[in-house]
Parts: C-alpha cells; structure tokens; sequence
C-alpha cells in the first residue's frame, strides 16, 4: 500500500502566473474601468476580472474575481458591459477537451451572477474560437466565432445570451450559423444594429482561388438572418479583401474598412457603408481611403459621434521597415475630410512617423469628433517597446506633442495597448508589460490634455512570474523535507536566475513563494544547476553563469532559512577567460564541497575541479586542478562523489565522436591524483562503440560503482563495472572485454536511460527503460549485488505492468527496505504523468502491477527526480505542463510518498537470522508525524504455527498502550505467516484522535511470544 500525502497531483514549488492578456476591457459607466484576463495560478489556465475605480484603485477581490477555475483551460477572454456597472465575460474554454464557448456575468459588486462554472454558449464539437463580442441594448450580449464543426476550414456562429444567463430565444442552444458557406470563412467584427441585434463582417473565400472578399450579415434580436443566407458581399473586388473592421454608423448600419491588394500585393485600405439592408451606399467596389506605396494594413475604425467615422492603419510609406501610424476621418456620404499638403493630401495625415515601427494601433473617440490613438511604440528598440498615445482633434490635428506622448516608457518591453473611453473626456489604456521580466498587465488614464491621471508608468492590473522552470536539482532538507534549485526563465529577456525552495514533509513551501533567487546580483543567464547538501541543512547550489563574455562557474551556499550565506553574487568557482560547463557538485564532509565541471581553456573541453570551503573559498588553486586533459578530445563530467576519506571519485566521458568511453579518477582532499592511480584516469570501459550516459554511486569502500548505455553491440544494453578504491576494475567478464564492464541486461533491442542508487551493501539497484517488445517502452530493473552478480531474474524484472509507453525512471532508496521508481507514464494517452512503484529488495512491487499514479493532471508531467526522506517514503519532483496551452509551460510540482498499512517485505525463504521474533525499534524515535515498526514473523510459533508459507501462519498482534497501560491503538490483529512485515503508525488512536506527546509502549505478540519498545511522541 502506499499513501500519496499532500495534495492530489502534487503541490506547487513553483507556479508561474504565465499571465496572458487577451486586450479586454470595458468601462463600468461610473468612470472606472473593468479588466479580464486569463492566468495560471491555480495551475491550468483560469479567468479572472478587476474593476479598477476613477482613482485606479481596485475595488473587488485583491488579484482578482475568480470568472471561472474548472479543470481545462480557460482563455482569450472578452468582456462587454451588462449596463447596470459590470461586464459580461465569454471566453474559450477546454473543460471539454475541445474549444468550447462558455460566458459568465459578474455584477458592480464583484459577485459571480450566473451558474459558479459559467453558462455553455457552445459545446458543439470540433473547435470554436476567435470570439468577437458586443452588447444586446438590453443587458446581454451576441458573440460571434469561427467554429469548425461541420467544415474543417472554418465557418462563423453566433450566440446571444441575456442578462440573467439564458439563451435569447430563437437562439439555438450552440449557436446559429452566420455563414456555413464553402470555403474558410475568418476574421469576424461584430457591433450592434441597436435593435437587439448585431452585424457582422468577415474574410471570405468561398471564391476558392479568386481570392479573399468582405462579406456581411445583419442577425436580427431572434437569431434570424436580416440579409441573405450565409451573407451578403460588402466588397468581392479582384484579388484579395482582408482583415476587415467595421463600427454602427448609428442608424443601424456599419462603416467597414479593409486592407485590399486590388492595386498592390503589399495592400491598400479600403472601405464601406453598408445600410441595415446591407445596400453599399458608397462606391459599390469600395472607397479607396488610402493606396499609397508600399502598403498598408491592420485598419481599425471608430464612430466619430458626427455621422462620420474615423480610421487608423500601420503605413509603410517611410519604407519597407519602418511602420508608422496614419489616419483618416470619413463623412458619413464617404468623403475624406483629413488632408495634407502636396500631392498625396488626401492619403491620410501621420499620426506617428518616429524611428522604429509603431505597431498595434487602437482607437477610441476623444467625444468631440477626433479621436485618441494609442500604439506600441519601437523608437527606443525593438525590445524596450513603450506605449504612446495621441490625441488627433476633428480637423485631423495633432492634439498633443508631435509623433505622440508616453504613456509608459519604463524598463522592458510594453505592447499590445488596448483603450477604452470612460466618459467625460478620460481614456483608459490597458497594456502588456514586461517591466519585471515576466508579462503584466498595467493600466492608465488620460484626459483630453493629454494628462495622465494615475501612477507615472501605470498601475498594475496583475502581474506573476512566467517563463520556465527547468532542469531541478534536490537535495535532502531540515527535518527530512527537500531543498530544490532550478533554472528559471522569470525575468524573460533578461536570462535565467537559480531559484530555490524548501519543502517541508506536510508539503509546506517555506521561503519566498514560487522561490527566491539565490543570486540576485547576478547578471546575465545562470543555468543548469547542480547541489548538493551543505551538511547544516541547508544545500549548496553550482551552475553555469554568463555574466561575462565567458561562461563561467559560480556557487552559492544557502542555509536551511534560505538566507545567502556567500553574498548576492555567488562566488565564482575557478575563474578563467574560456568557457565551462557541465557542472556537478558534491559534499565531502561537513562544510567542504567539491565542483568538477567542463572547461575550454586549452582548446576543447576538459574537466577541472576545486574545493570550496565553508565560506565558498577556493582550495585548490584559483583555476582548480586538472582531472584530465586528453588532447584534442572533449570530456565532460558524469557526476562526482566522495570517496569516504575526503576526496572524490570523478566520472566523464572521453573518447572520440563515434568512440565515447568511460573514465573515472580518484582525487584526495589536496586536489591531487590518489596514490597508485593513473594520472589520466582508469579507462572503466573502451569497448567498441559508443559507452554513453553513465551513472556513478560509492561503493561505500572509497571504490565507484557504475552503470552506462552501451553500443558495443547492434543495440543499446547496460553494463556495470566496480572499480575499487585502488582503481582495480573487480567485475570481470570472460574474453578479451574482460575489464569493460558486466552486462546488467541484454535483451533485444535498446535497453538506456539508466538510473542507479546504492543497496547500502556494495551494490546497487539499476532501472531503465526497455524497448524488448519493440513496440513502447517499458521500465524494467535489477539489483546487482557486492559481488557483481545479478539477484533478481536473468534480464531484469518489469517495474510496472501497463499499456502504452512508460519512459524516463528514477531510482531512489526510501530508507527502508524498499526503493521508490518513478517514471514517465503514457497509458492515458497523448500526454504523459507520473507514476511510482516501490521495490523490494526481491524485486517485487508492493504498489500493484500498474504502479501508483502521483501526477495524472492535465498535459505533460516529466522528468522525475525524488529522494528518501528517511521515514520509509520519498519526496518526489517533476516538471510540470499542467498550465501549458498555446506555448509549452514548464513549472515544479511535488509529491510525498510514504509505505502504509502492513507491507510484506518478504515471505517464505527467510535469510539466516529471522528465526526468531524480531521487533524492531520504531524509526524515527522519537518521531512526530508518523513511525515505522519493523517485526518478524518466525517459521516456528509458539501456537503451532507451520513453517513456510503454505501454512497457517500464527497468530500476530501489534498494540500501542500509553504510559498508563491503556490500549490506544491496534496495528495488526491477524494470522500471518512466515515473513518480515513493516506497519506505519501516524499517532491517532483507534478513533482516529491525535494523541498528545508523551511515552508510548509497542507490543508485539506472535503466538506465545513476546517483545516490547518503547516509542516517544512529540508534537
């Protein structure tokens, strides 16, 4: 049996906000403002809401009203107003597996209105997605999207949904076509006819290879279709017509515009009004607003609140790279009212032409017949993007300072600006920032003057960490919990920092949440760490750092507080003007560690070490010491560990691209070759072929135990070697391979990916993955004992028994006698979880054929690492893919595992010495959360039990009384035959009360036998 003890699928080490701003805002019609976005923190991605009053300040829940948490994603929300001071959300979701289209009310409280899950707005099947919104007139709204349920190219639907959360009626439940035409149809812009219904224009290309056009449908309040059945052609033009926009033209008819290549492959803007009939009553082809040279495109458009309408693009005018902002205001009869002087006065005014491009360009009426514009400005870099805005007055003037004003020009990128207007002369604008590395969303408001009225660079909606987490190391922590550093990407274009973090045994993260960084003076990336435990409960964490030209090693020592303990740059390891990589570090006793690592100074790699000691001084020299140096060929580091009297035994590969051996060498605690070893290294393996992916453990006797992938043959298979603490290889095979290693398994096809912990006992246990089947992958192992033969079954032992492909396994004792497997599992289809087994030294798995599952959320889970926490179990990591969607998400979860019930170590052929009753003393002692008790069950009772296990068995109890006598609790009542058993016990009594700290007393009784222990409890 086995308990998983935190929460489902795992507790978060770090959890990324992985904020994603879709550009949804509306105003609350009190001068505030109402913000939805979707982010990760819960895990998968989830949607939230702000309100923010005409102060800025936010007025509901502190990070947000929770729109929507159900298991799937949820995102790309859209948000338009009920009228009465708050919103109407719709978004995509995937609770379903698929895009769905779901929505959600929330009041001018901050209080979920409808249904806590939202209300379905379509659940057909296939996708739906690119969700355009407006209000009904009547507290509602009408959504339309591009849904692929009867065509795999596209088509548009709609849905309208009232104010208390119902289908309007004639609205079918998932939808009603706008267009079902052949060809993909995309691109949809809504806005109301105000008269409860909406209009909509779209790309067409049901013309096939004739091109794209600009189609149109009215949908009346009931669902029904005003103009012809899969809609009329606005402009159907030679060529291609694209990305149109349109805006009511305030009697019940629209302006559109589009980016049209009748003239020019690089595009045009043209545009039209069409009536509530959908009559053309401009230029029936269209109205050229702008075909100036090389290209326009992304036109948006507003009412100019005078019949009229105003229009934006991104213009190319200034040259093929450089994109500038341009406008132009339309009369409602079609006329072009914004002119310049010279021959082109009627091709639009400037509204920004600053270095750079200027990209992303919205709109909003300034309420006197101009217009504020808002874009993502590149005059300071292309990667220092800021927000500027101009105000462009009815005649098509510059308002404001020319070429526009900052709204927010801080640090980092800051870009797909949305703005919104809130009455009385005031924008608000909306943005994306990358200020702190990691996407937010900011906020600001301006008057008519220009002034903006909030914080100077804005307020912050929301904000977290995003980016990656990866490649974790853990060691063990205080208290048998674990200390875990990784890399991570937070900080974006700034480069990756080592994070770290302590996990306590209830799962209980102490330090900063989602990590603090252990070099925050650091400048440029720090990546692929490595650590190790400092032996005062705190770890020892080593990577590679780029804060120079070079890439160099640095450490930092972190104490079980998580307070720096060698200053907020770390301490460089051995500095050099050539790179280094391939960092691996170990404790060698109390407060000394060695680095070993992968260095260029003499041409290609070779590996170096250095000692650090307590205060992170380097010991052997500034450089460190060479631990080979074979010319002309690069070696990197396996891994290092201590040779029991103050040294090190280093492993790396060597060798030839298509010749890679294994090595290993002995230092002592001077840095200097060990008496009687080679100075290159004992050749552990140069067979033929590639020797790759090695794996070391100590032999517990100054001596290396080692496992590795091996291509002397036609497939992969695993061979071991022991070379002792002379460098004599003892495992020795007949032939002229005799000193390159034993096998551990060679079964046909590819045997690889090994991992390797000690028996405590000279040998090892070795899993990898298998491909025997030649169909998937399965996780196979074998425990080679001091002698270097194999107990368990010729070709290893299945691990787990289950369908699809199980991969990637890690191997960790849990102090017991028992090892914890984890592994990559695919048996629920596409994406892959975590699973474990724990092993007996027998081979056999006490968690079923099949295995435990730890993680089985939702995407990938990979990547398994874990330690024994010395309470018979195991704390286990993994990088997570739970909050992935449109990019792969990578953040940390882990689990605890612990052995409970009564688990049968083994039965039958008991070892010499377990003919007697045994009761072992409870580990830990005293112990506070919960205990370990260890007995033996003989062959001859005292009851007449039988000898073997074919039999009876005898009668067995297991009792804790307290001080006073009192019996507490009953561990086992049961007749068991012959064996070794192990039962946990948690502190509760029979009732399942906590029992207070104090003395307690064990009895075992097998038939008339007796032994007793005594046990201390502490809380």
């Amino acid at each position: 049996m086995a308990q998983v003890q935190w929460e489902p699928d795992g507790v978060p080490i770090r959890q990324g906000v992985h904020l994603e701003w879709s550009r949804s805002a509306v105003a609350d019609g009190a001068g505030g403002l109402i913000v939805t976005w979707s982010d990760c923190r819960l895990g998968d991605r989830d949607l939230f809401v702000q309100l923010f009053d005409e102060n800025g300040d936010a007025q509901w829940d502190s990070g947000g009203v929770a729109v929507c948490t159900v298991t799937g994603r949820q995102e790309d929300p859209v948000i338009v107003t009920d009228g009465a001071g708050g919103g109407i959300i719709a978004w995509v979701d995937f609770r379903g597996g698929v895009e769905d289209v779901y929505a959600q009310r929330v009041d001018s409280d901050g209080q979920i209105v409808w249904a806590p899950e939202g209300v379905p707005l379509c659940t057909a099947s296939a996708i739906q997605t690119g969700l355009r919104t407006t209000n009904d007139g009547s507290g509602g709204m009408i959504v339309a999207w591009q849904d692929f349920r009867d065509d795999a190219s596209g088509d548009l639907y709609a849905q309208r949904v009232l104010g208390n959360g119902t289908i309007a009626p004639g609205w079918d439940p998932d939808g009603r076509p706008v267009t079902a035409e052949d060809g993909p149809q995309e691109a949809p812009s809504i806005d109301a006819d105000e008269l409860g219904g909406a209009i909509v224009a779209w790309a067409d290309q049901r013309a096939g290879s004739n091109g794209w056009d600009i189609y149109g449908q009215r949908i009346r309040a009931d669902g029904s279709a005003a103009w012809t059945i899969d809609g009329e052609p606005i402009c159907d033009y030679l060529n291609d017509q694209e990305e149109p926009r349109l805006v009511r033209d305030s009697e019940h008819g629209v302006f559109v515009v589009w980016r049209d290549r009748r003239n020019a492959s690089n595009g045009d803007i043209y545009g039209q009004r069409v009536d509530s009939t959908c009559t053309r009553l401009w230029d029936p082809d269209g109205l050229p607003i702008c075909t100036e040279s090389h290209g326009q495109e992304k036109p948006r458009v507003i009412n100019d609140g005078a019949s009229g309408a105003i229009t934006i693009w991104i213009d190319h005018r200034s040259g093929s790279f450089q994109e500038d902002v341009y406008a132009q205001r339309l009369s409602g009869a079609g006329d072009l009212l914004w002119k310049v002087a010279g021959p082109d006065s009627l091709q639009g005014v400037p509204v920004c032409q600053a270095e750079g491009r200027q990209l992303e360009a919205r709109l909003v009426s300034d309420g006197l017949a101009g217009t504020v514009v808002g874009w993502q400005d590149e005059r300071n870099g292309s990667q220092n993007q800021d927000i500027y805005i101009q105000r462009m007055d009815s005649l098509g003037t510059p308002a404001w300072q020319l070429d526009g004003i900052p709204i927010c020009d801080t640090t980092g990128a800051q870009g797909q600006p949305l703005l919104e207007p809130l009455g009385s002369g005031m924008t608000a604008i909306v943005w994306g920032d990358e200020r702190d590395g990691s996407l937010a969303i900011y906020a600001e408001k301006v008057d008519l003057n220009g002034v903006t009225q909030w914080t100077e660079d804005g307020i912050q909606v929301h904000g977290g960490p995003a980016g990656n987490a990866l490649y974790p190391s853990l060691v063990e922590g205080a208290d048998r919990g674990a200390l875990i550093c990784w890399e991570d990407w937070r900080l974006g274009f700034a480069g990756a920092r080592i994070y770290a973090q302590y996990v306590d045994t209830s799962g209980v993260t102490h330090w900063t949440k989602d990590g603090m960084p252990v070099c925050p003076d650091g400048t440029g990336s720090q990546t692929f760490p490595a650590s190790a435990q400092s032996g005062d409960n705190g770890m020892v964490a080593a990577w590679v750092d780029r804060r120079s030209a070079d890439k160099q090693i640095y450490a930092q020592r972190v104490d079980d507080t998580g307070s720096l303990l060698w200053g907020a740059a770390g301490v460089a390891v051995a500095p050099t003007s050539d790179d280094q990589e391939d960092v691996r570090i170990v404790n060698i006793g109390g407060s000394a560690f060695v680095c070993v690592w992968s260095d260029l100074r003499n041409g290609s790699f070779d590996v170096y070490g250095q000692l650090l000691d307590a205060v992170g001084t380097p010991q052997w020299g500034g450089g460190g010491v060479s631990v080979t140096s074979a010319p002309a060929e690069d070696e990197r580091p396996y891994g290092v560990i201590e040779d029991m009297t103050g040294g090190v035994l280093v492993a790396w590969d060597g060798g030839t691209w298509d010749n890679h051996n294994v090595y290993l060498q002995r230092l002592d605690s001077g840095g200097t070759v060990h008496p009687g070893w080679p100075p290159e290294g004992v050749i552990v393996c140069e067979a033929a072929g590639n020797q790759e992916n090695a794996q070391i453990v100590s032999d517990l006797a100054g001596g290396a135990l080692l496992v590795w992938e091996d291509l002397r043959g036609s497939d992969l298979d695993l061979y071991a070697p022991h070379v002792d603490s002379s460098g004599e290889i003892q495992w020795k095979v007949p032939g002229p391979d005799s000193l390159d290693g034993i096998p551990v398994v060679q079964e046909v096809n590819d045997q690889s990916d090994p991992s390797i912990v000690s028996d405590g006992a000279g040998g090892f246990v070795v899993v990898w993955q298998d491909f025997r089947n030649g169909g998937d992958y399965e996780i196979y192992g074998q425990w080679i004992d001091h002698t270097g033969a194999a107990q368990w079954d010729p070709g290893g032992v299945p691990i787990v028994s289950a369908s699809e492909s199980q991969s990637n396994p890690f191997v960790t004792g849990d102090s017991g006698d028992s090892m914890v497997v984890l592994w990559e599992d695919h048996r629920g289809g596409v994406w892959s979880d975590i699973y474990a087994q724990a092993v007996t030294d027998f081979g056999t798995g006490l968690w079923g054929p099949e295995g435990l599952g730890i993680c089985v959320a939702a995407m990938d889970q990979s990547d398994p690492i874990g330690i024994g926490d010395a309470l018979r179990g195991a704390i286990v990591l993994w990088q997570d893919m739970r909050a992935s969607g449109k990019t792969e998400l990578h953040d940390l979860y882990a689990q605890r595992l612990i052995e409970s019930g009564v688990l049968v170590l083994d039965q039958g052929d008991l070892k010499e010495g377990a003919n007697e009753v045994s009761l072992a003393q409870s580990f830990p002692n005293p112990f506070t959360h919960s205990a370990a008790i260890a007995y033996t069950v003989p062959y001859e009772t005292g009851d007449g039990g039988s000898r073997g296990s074919g039999g009876a068995g005898a009668r067995v109890s297991l009792r804790v009384y307290n001080i006073q006598g009192q019996l507490v609790k009953t561990l086992v009542e049961a007749r068991q035959v012959p064996g070794r058993y192990r039962v946990e016990w948690d502190g509760r009594d029979d009732r399942e009360n906590k029992l207070a700290a104090g003395v307690y007393f064990l009895r075992l009784e097998v038939g008339t036998e007796s032994l007793n222990r005594k046990m201390i409890l502490v809380r």
